[in-house]
Formats: C-alpha cells, structure tokens, sequence
C-alpha cells in the first residue's frame, strides 16, 4: 500500500514539473502563434506584433478571432483569412500604448468562439527573451521549439476567402455617409450601405485618406442595409480630404474628394448619388438631406476616376439642388432614378408645403380682386 501510494505521489508532482513546459508548445489544431515582438519602440512606426501560421490545407477566416496577454483588456481583434500554409502579421496598434509586456507575459489565441487556440508564456527557458530589433519564433517554423531571430521574419501571406459565401468581390458597397467634422468631443464617421440582396463580408476592406492613413473595416454588412465605423475626430482633415474604399482584394471600389464643411455637419448621398451637405447626419440609417448647401462644398467636390467596376461620386449639381424630396441610393447600373413621393428605400421623405401655400393666396386673391370688381356692376344692372 505504502509503495503504490509513493509512485502516485511521484506521478502527481511529476506532472507539475511538466505541464508549464507544454504551456509553450502548439496546441491541437491548424493555427500556430509562430513568430512575435515584444520588445519595441511601442510605436505605430514600430509596434508589437504577433505572427500566426495556418498548418492545414484550408482558409481559415479570422473574423471574430482575437490576440491577448494575461489580462482581458489588452485585446487585439483580428480580420480576413490567413490562407493555407500561410502566415499573418497583426500589429498591437489598436492597444498603443498598452502592449505586450517587455519583461515577459503571455500570449493567447482565440477563435470566433472565445475558444482558446494556443497560450504561450514568454520569456522562459523554452521560449527566450530578445532585444529591440530582434523577435522570437519557433524554429523551424511551425516546430515546437523556440529561439532568437536576429533577423525577424514577419511575413503577411496573400489570402482571398473564397470558402465564405459572404464574401465575394463582385457584391458591390458604396460609401454614403460622411461625418467629418463633429462637434467637441465626437468621433469622425462614415458610412457605406449596401444594396444587394446578400451580406457583403468587410474583412480585408480599408478606408484611407489623402495621406494613405488606413482604418481596418470588419464584420458582414447585411442586404439593403447601413453601416457606419467611427474614428477619433482628426483622421479626416476639416478643410478638406479625399476617402477611399478599398475591397479586400486592394481594388478602389469608391472614391470621394470633398472641401471644407461646418463643424456638425455630414455629407450624404442622394436618389442621384449625389453628394449633399446636411444639418441631419443619420449614421446607420437612410439619409436625411436638410439645410442649406455650401458654396465651398459646391467648389471642391470632384468626381471620382471613371471605371466600370468603381462608383462613380459627383460633386453637388447647383441646378439640382433642391431639398426637401424623397431620396434613395442606388448603384452604377441601376435604371435612373425617379423622385418618388413614396416610402423607398434609403431616405426619408420631407415634403415642403411653402409653393403649394402660396399658390392657394394667390387663387384667393385674384378670387377677392374678381368679386370686387363684378359685384357692383351686377348690383346696377339689378336696379335697371
């Protein structure tokens, strides 16, 4: 009895000794944390990063997956695919300045699910600690065993989801919505809507500006719906930018150059595809065209380059600038659009009573002037 419990005894604290070394090796399934940084400047010039390897022979899509420490607020959320036997860079600029810990800390993989994928602890004998300039990984790659690189070797390789349904470049979205100018304190938004009658996945979709400064889209749009992604206000410049939409196979899909708009103030779409200067930003919702239109919006909006497979966004048309009327989006090849009195999709309608007040005062006062002048001569001939 004394001897069977001694060799449990001897399993049980043997096994303490080994499960943290099996912390630091891959865990079942195709995707590897296989490469990282921890030790840099912290900027966007030179930030953290995390390489991941995808084993299997298959695209795996990384929407709804996430990269964190030890803790639960330092999240990195990750978009696209990561293609078969390939590698996927992310940066921990989302979470600047809050980043991985240079004295050490975990790293942990999650899928769409918040299942954990794989945990490593860093630094350790297994996996060893570098200096700035220099990474961590597995060598070989997708091996289990760890060291320094001299030379990092951060590799993003090329992938189109074409396993999701949801995905595909021949859907189109537009842009239909800008908020570039809010009021203190409020975040820059645009929106973009989709009209086709399938959801459009925006994984791999960038806007980007005059400067090229790029902002990751994520998430399904849905059919004949609105989405809108907010930005710290300073991204779009006040007195003038251009927007870019980018699809997830680098194509330009839409551009818009505008001038200078009034803090407040958003630029929508309407039934032509116009754009228009509001008082009545509608993010997530059809547009809503109220309000004076500027001169200087007039000036500076350009149209965008002519291709078949790019929106096309005008400039304001001074003789079509009229308020007040049922508006709704529509695509490149989509019929002309009439302007409709009824409910339709992608604007609310406002109806301006002010000609149809002032035609009624002038029937009744052509009206009054008529009797005023016909009565006396009636009541004459009475007395004759």
């Amino acid at each position: 009895m004394v001897k069977r419990f001694g060799f449990v005894l001897v399993l049980v604290i043997g096994s303490f000794f080994y499960l943290p070394a099996q912390i630091a090796t891959a865990q079942a399934g195709p995707i590897k944390i296989n490469e990282f940084a921890a030790i840099t400047a912290g900027t966007k010039a030179d930030p953290d990063w995390v390489e991941i390897y995808n084993s299997s022979s298959e695209v795996v899509p990384l929407e709804n997956w996430s990269l964190k420490d030890s803790t639960e607020t330092n999240k990195l959320n990750l978009t696209g695919c990561i293609s078969p036997k390939g590698f996927r860079k992310f940066d921990f600029l989302e979470n600047l300045p809050n980043r991985l810990n240079n004295s050490g800390d975990e790293i942990r993989l999650f899928d769409k699910n918040t299942n954990l994928v794989e945990e490593i602890s860093y630094f350790s004998n297994e996996i060893p600690s570098h200096q700035k300039g220099e990474s961590t990984g597995r060598n070989p790659d997708r091996g289990d065993d760890w060291e320094v690189l001299t030379n990092p070797t951060p590799t993003n390789s090329a992938c189109t989801n074409t396993t999701d349904e949801t995905t595909n470049l021949s859907l189109k979205v537009s842009l239909s919505e800008i908020y570039p100018n809010p009021e203190k304190g409020g975040d820059e938004w645009v929106e973009i809507y989709n009209p086709n009658s399938s959801s459009v996945n925006l994984a791999g979709w960038l806007f980007s500006d005059s400067a090229n400064h790029k902002k990751s889209l994520s998430g399904p749009v849905s059919p004949k719906s609105y989405k809108f992604f907010t930005f710290s206000s300073g991204w779009l410049n006040n007195s003038g930018d251009t927007l870019n939409l980018t699809n997830s196979a680098g194509k330009l899909v839409e551009k818009y150059s505008f001038g200078s708009i009034d803090k407040g103030l958003s630029l929508a779409k309407d039934a032509g595809n116009k754009w228009r200067a509001t008082t009545s930003p509608t993010p997530g919702k059809p547009n809503t065209i109220t309000g004076p239109i500027s001169n200087a919006m007039q000036e500076n909006s350009i149209p965008t380059q002519t291709d078949e497979d790019t929106l096309t966004s005008t400039g304001l048309n001074p003789a079509f600038d009229y308020l007040g009327e049922t508006f709704t989006l529509s695509g490149p090849n989509d019929q002309s659009i009439q302007t409709s009195k009824e409910k339709v999709a992608g604007v609310s309608e406002q109806k301006d009573t002010k000609d149809s007040l002032t035609t009624l005062l002038i029937a009744a006062g052509f009206a009054f002037l008529g009797t005023a002048v016909v009565w006396p001569f009636l009541e004459k001939k009475k007395r004759l």
